[in-house]
């Protein structure tokens, strides 16, 4: 049998949360029934399938706080190494998605949507194909995600997770071709708005529409998850070297107190203060060097072989301004250090005549 099916579709990150006020752990077979049961039940959904390949864990404990994976914390429950995947056709008429999405910003002409939800060795990943209109491009997955969302706010122990861009922001083409071989081929297109990628399969190597999309999401779901796990980690350094840097600055303008009393009294207080952020200052440079390096190794694996040239996408690691940054705070603490230093020779001679005082008084 030969396949010629054309898609349009859109991808990101989505993670579906669990989340349990009265117990302390979710088991594996527990959080994949609550995926179906709430899945199944939402309205608009059919031909719902779920298929896993490892079974890496049996129970995990619930996290104190809900993870901000947004802002680089892992998802939970941690599916990695499960390769599980989830799909179903998604059906939200015109008039729902009026009231989900502005629709002079994202142009959804498609009312039938087919999602595929796939978490891999990487992380999790999402893929929103629409099915019954041309040139809606990404756009589908927006207002599947906001359908999404709502629909899961009201779930007992399901909410959904993002982060952005989701959609990415590329318009996606999946289409038929000869002589590709075993994979996928494809070429990038500018052009006004989201930039084309089309994504071309080989006609002959695939009995129907289901083994490609499960093939397809699998390879490209591995890219996209390790390219949002970059920007996660991205945005955990930077609010880790953010709040460092606030620790120091405030550290600083304590030591511009003019008031000598509050001066005395924070000598010791400061010093110590100054030791303790060097040493995390210098924890942070060694732990970013290794980690972009680590993300180095990644993006060199992927060149000339990845499905969504990630090299091609805006790298969002701030290289130039974490290798600033350490230099900046070193100073920093450097004028501490000396005002620190200053201070000493200013107040001991005040601290040896009160002692002198002190000692004379005791000797008439």
């Amino acid at each position: 049998m030969v396949v010629e099916t054309k898609y349009e579709f859109g991808f990101g990150f989505l993670n579906f949360l669990y989340t349990n006020a009265e117990g302390q752990e979710i088991a594996f077979d527990q959080y994949l029934e609550e995926i179906s049961k709430t899945l199944i039940g939402l309205s608009g959904v059919s031909d719902f399938k779920m298929s896993y390949q490892f079974r890496p864990w049996e129970v995990q404990l619930l996290p104190i706080k809900v993870p901000d994976v947004e802002n680089g914390e892992m998802p939970f429950p941690d599916m990695e190494q499960t390769a599980l995947s989830v799909q179903f056709r998604l059906n939200i008429p015109r008039s729902e998605q009026e009231k989900l999405i502005d629709a002079e910003i994202f142009n959804v002409k498609s009312e039938n949507f087919l999602v595929v939800y796939f978490c891999g060795f990487s992380g999790p990943s999402v893929f929103v194909f629409t099915l019954d209109a041309p040139r809606s491009g990404s756009h589908g997955i927006a207002v599947v995600r906001e359908f999404l969302l709502k629909a899961l706010s009201e779930s007992e122990h399901l909410r959904l997770q993002i982060v952005g861009p989701t959609p990415f922001p590329r318009d996606c083409l999946l289409v038929p071709g000869d002589d590709i071989g075993i994979g996928f081929a494809w070429t990038c297109k500018e052009q006004s708005g989201y930039d084309e990628i089309r994504y071309v399969y080989d006609r002959d190597a695939y009995v129907d529409d289901d083994e490609l999309i499960y093939d397809f999401t699998r390879e490209l779901g591995e890219e996209v998850a390790q390219y949002f796990g970059i920007l996660r980690w991205n945005r955990r350094i930077e609010i880790q070297w953010s709040e460092l840097e606030t620790r120091i600055l405030n550290l600083a303008v304590g030591l511009q107190d003019r008031n000598f009393k509050s001066k005395t009294k924070s000598l010791f207080r400061y010093g110590k203060d100054a030791s303790i952020l060097g040493l995390d200052l210098a924890v942070l440079e060694a732990q970013t060097i290794k980690e972009d390096a680590e993300m180095t190794v990644i993006f060199r694996e992927a060149q000339g072989q990845d499905l969504i040239s990630m090299l091609e996408v805006t790298r969002e690691i701030q290289t130039d301004r974490i290798a600033a940054t350490p230099k900046q705070l070193e100073k920093v603490l450097s004028i501490v250090d000396a005002t620190q230093s200053k201070r000493w020779n200013a107040i001991w001679p005040v601290i040896a005549a009160l002692l002198g005082a002190i000692v004379g008084s005791h000797l008439i």
